[in-house]
């Protein structure tokens, strides 16, 4: 399993494992990601799926509304990878 990063200066591909949320995935690898909950209600860590499928396993995306959901934002802080490629937007956070 596989992960791609969109709009990044580190191009290459991260190692999943189904049994790390994405976002553990992206931290360990040293990629900056903003989070502050970590159980899926705050939103902060919200990305694109551009690519791929996850699933939440017990927790809601209760940070996300209807639309953002429709547009395709997921929270890497409680999504699993269900697929064996996926690619990520990456958010553009302010400096």
């Amino acid at each position: 399993m596989s992960l791609q990063l969109s709009q990044t200066p580190q191009p290459g591909e991260l190692q999943l494992h189904p049994e790390r949320t994405l976002l553990q995935t992206l931290q360990q690898a040293g990629h900056p990601w903003r989070e502050a909950c970590r159980n899926g209600v705050c939103g902060i860590c919200a990305c694109k799926l551009l690519v791929g499928t996850i699933d939440y396993k017990t927790h809601l995306p209760r940070g996300l509304n209807q639309l953002e959901l429709d547009e395709g934002l997921i929270l890497p802080c409680i999504a699993y990878p269900t697929s064996q490629h996926m690619q990520l937007d990456t958010p553009r956070y302010p400096k």
